[in-house]
Order: C-alpha cells, then sequence, then structure tokens
C-alpha cells in the first residue's frame, strides 16, 4: 500500500459496532483502474451480537464485452453468375504488371497476394452471401450424446462427491473434445470436396 499500487476505498462508515463501541475495521482495498469502478459503499446492521462486523457492500458496474461476430461468410454458389467470375477476374488480373520478375520471397508474397485479392473481388462481384453467418459446423450424433452424458456424469458427480463419478465425467470430457475435433475435420473435408467437384471445372465456371 505505501508504493501506491493498493488504495483504500474512501469510505469513513464504521464497519464494526459491539457494545457502544463503533469503528471502521473493514476496508475495501483495491487498484485502479478497478478502484475507480466502485460506488454505492454501504454499511448494514450487525448480523447477531457475536462478531459485532456489519456486512459491507458496494457496486462495480463490469461486464463481460459481447462476443464479435464471426467474420466467416457463408456464399451461395449455387446461385452464383459464373461468367461474371470469369470476367471479373479476368479484369482483376489484366492490372498485373507483367514485366516484373520473381526474384525474391517478398516479389512472391506480393503475387500470391494480388492473385487473392483479385480472387475475392471477383466473388463479391459474382456470388452473393447466404442470409445465414456461417459460425458454427454440425455437431454428429456421437457428439451430441456424449454432450448429454458429460452433463449427466458432471450433475451425479457434483451430486454424490464420488470419484467413480468425477473420473467418469473427465473420460466423457476427453471423449466429446476428440469427438468435436472429428466433426470439425469432417466439416472442412466436406467444404473442400463440394469446392473440388467437376462442375468446378465446367465451362459454366471457366
Amino acid at each position: 500500500m505505501q508504493e501506491g499500487f493498493i488504495e483504500c476505498v474512501d469510505d469513513d462508515s464504521t464497519t464494526f459496532e459491539k457494545n457502544d463501541y463503533e469503528e471502521k475495521l473493514d476496508w475495501i482495498l483495491a487498484s485502479q483502474p478497478l478502484l475507480s469502478f466502485i460506488s454505492n459503499v454501504e454499511t448494514y446492521l450487525t448480523i447477531g451480537t457475536l462478531s459485532g462486523h456489519k456486512p459491507l457492500t458496494f457496486d462495480i458496474p463490469i461486464g463481460v464485452p459481447p462476443k464479435p461476430t464471426s467474420p466467416r461468410i457463408s456464399l451461395n454458389f449455387k446461385a452464383a453468375k459464373w461468367s461474371k467470375f470469369r470476367s471479373t477476374l479476368g479484369q482483376q488480373l489484366m492490372l498485373w504488371n507483367n514485366d516484373g520478375r520473381l526474384d525474391s520471397t517478398l516479389d512472391i508474397e506480393e503475387y500470391t497476394s494480388f492473385i487473392t485479392n483479385s480472387i475475392m473481388v471477383a466473388t463479391q462481384e459474382a456470388i452473393l452471401p447466404t442470409k445465414q453467418m456461417n459460425t458454427s459446423y454440425t455437431l454428429s450424433e456421437a457428439s451430441k450424446s456424449l454432450i448429454k452424458l458429460k452433463h449427466q456424469a458432471y450433475r451425479r458427480w457434483k451430486k454424490t462427491g464420488n470419484n467413480m463419478d468425477k473420473h467418469q465425467y473427465y473420460n466423457y470430457k476427453v471423449l466429446l473434445t476428440n469427438s468435436l475435433k472429428n466433426d470439425r475435420r469432417k466439416n472442412l473435408n466436406k467444404l473442400m470436396s463440394s469446392l473440388c467437384q467437376k462442375k468446378m471445372y465446367s465451362d459454366a465456371v471457366w
């Protein structure tokens, strides 16, 4: 406290009362910036006659920041205008200076960024996003079952305190983690497979 890292809330209310004796014995200690958020410090009547300490309350308006929306967007490839995609992509690629040489790593990175940006521009022009944001993936029946079993095991463990129930809960937790990894892998493989189908190489696209 002498170095100023921790400070006391500036409030003179007495927090101890016993046998006609009152004193401030209980202090609220905090460091900045938390200290500046503390307000409405109040004391109440003592609970019983043994302790003499008064209940102490205060407000701290702290909340969890909202989770940002995932930037991933699901595109409607079925309604894509492939002729416009091909035309726009061709126009973008024509902007590259073909007289330049790719002699260094920096040159290669610049060229790959140019290709990526060209594809993004063509995609925005020809492929509309779906209304639903792609923020999650489909859970398998195995994962759904393990989620249910894990919750049941947790409630049973907290109710009985049995080590066997605790061990079973952690087993289900490990199994669920592995199952969710498999679900993500399957969904990624499904997406990559859809992008590699014959229609992506058809005349309608190129």
